[in-house]
C-alpha cells in the first residue's frame, strides 16, 4: 500500500503580503515514490502573518 503525503501550501502564486493582499492556503497531496501531486483549494485566504510553517 503507497503513503501519502499531506503539506500545507500558503500563497503558491506569491501575491500576499503581510497587511493589504491575502494569500490562498492549498493543501497538496503526494503519492510517496511518485511525481504525482494534487493540489486541493481549501478557499481560505489569510495574510502572512496568519499562516506558520512550521511544524509542531
Amino acid at each position: 500500500m503507497d503513503n501519502i503525503q499531506l503539506r500545507y501550501l500558503f500563497d503558491r502564486t506569491k501575491e500576499a503580503d503581510n497587511n493589504t493582499k491575502k494569500g490562498l492556503l492549498n493543501i497538496e497531496v503526494r503519492i510517496s515514490g511518485t511525481n504525482k501531486r494534487i493540489l486541493i483549494s481549501t478557499g481560505i485566504h489569510l495574510f502572512k502573518n496568519q499562516f506558520s510553517d512550521r511544524t509542531h
